[in-house]
């Protein structure tokens, strides 16, 4: 059971890491939908890569990057 669940994951990180490999190649290559579920799907690694070969302006790279921010106490803002 847990080699089936490594498999699946293993398979859903490589989807993603193609997702973003073509996004990161040709940035009008990706539907809505997909820039949408790339956004919403994305973890901390892939989020790294994106960060590493993307410029900061990039405007999916702003929306993933508010998905792992959070806010402490006294209003500062943490990137996870």
């Amino acid at each position: 059971m847990q080699t089936e669940w490594n498999s699946l994951e293993t398979g859903k990180m490589y989807l993603y890491g193609m997702m973003e490999k073509k996004y990161i190649s040709d940035q009008t290559s990706l539907p809505p939908e997909l820039i949408e579920r790339l956004v919403h799907e994305t973890d901390p690694n892939l989020r790294k890569m994106l960060e590493n070969n993307l410029p900061p302006a990039n405007p999916v790279l702003s929306e993933i990057s508010t998905k792992f921010t959070f806010e402490t106490k006294n209003g500062l803002k943490i990137l996870k």
